[in-house]
């Protein structure tokens, strides 16, 4: 809001300045009084659909900054989701597993009491005792990938890395996937897309003020007052008129197309 106000104010159909201006002032004694003193206002003429594009250019800017900042906050939301789905898929297999160790651990029990009652043989307890070796070599990896996940995910929300994390509680999922036409409007919608509409927006209007500054030449009118030190009528007035020459220059043209084709 306040990039377009300041565009509303300061691109007026005409802007105000003040010159001052210093006239025959020797090189070799920069000192010296000058010959002539000329400080007065200057009053130029911008074309007249100029403060229109600049004000849309401002307003185009103020929505781009706008939806830049929400392309960060979906994106933010994105990895903090995805960072909460891998600690929740992080403690769900480590429970799993854990799980699993308890039974092995029974199964490998009731096997060696069956292999010293004579029902089983030595080859099913080492059988037993390599699958509970390598769950558990399983159970330490899912541990330290869950500990790496809530490391992550404490990050994601600005918390210390080793702040402890509870129980992920689980989410409820869509009851059906998203239709064609849902996708299309989210895909409209979509923050990421305004922001390539505005900045191709915005070129245009670089293109079509360019184009404007091409044609249309800006005019300059002032009133100077003048002091002479040297003169016997020391004070006096000037009145100044300028005009562009914009036909004379067409590279601003060239550059905006070339940054709209880009």
């Amino acid at each position: 809001e306040s990039s377009v106000w300041s565009a509303k104010s300061s691109t007026e159909t005409r802007q105000w300045s003040f010159a001052v201006e210093y006239w025959g002032l020797p090189l070799t004694s920069l000192t010296q009084a000058p010959d002539l003193i000329m400080s007065g206002p200057r009053l130029s003429f911008l074309a007249p659909a100029m403060s229109d594009l600049r004000v849309r250019q401002a307003e185009s800017e103020t929505e781009m900054a706008e939806q830049a900042v929400a392309v960060s906050e979906r994106a933010l939301l994105q990895r903090l989701s995805q960072a909460y789905w891998e600690y929740y898929r992080a403690q769900q297999i480590v429970e799993v597993h854990a799980h699993h160790e308890i039974l092995t651990e029974r199964l490998l029990q009731s096997t060696q009491a069956r292999y010293a009652s004579g029902l089983s043989n030595s080859l099913d307890v080492a059988r037993m005792q390599f699958v509970k070796t390598r769950l558990q070599a399983e159970v330490v990896r899912d541990s330290q990938q869950k500990r790496s996940a809530a490391f992550e995910l404490n990050v994601q929300m600005g918390r210390p890395p080793e702040a402890p994390l509870g129980i992920a509680l689980d989410v409820a999922l869509p009851q059906q996937l998203a239709t064609l036409d849902a996708l299309r409007v989210a895909a409209q919608t979509s923050p990421t897309l305004g922001w390539q509409k505005n900045r191709i927006k915005k070129t245009e209007l670089a293109v079509r003020e360019a184009t404007l500054e091409q044609h249309w030449p800006m005019f300059m009118v002032g009133l100077d007052y003048m002091y002479m030190p040297e003169k016997h009528e020391a004070h006096g007035l000037a009145a100044v008129a300028s005009v562009s020459l914009p036909w004379l220059t067409k590279t601003h043209v060239y550059h905006a197309s070339a940054s709209q084709s880009a």
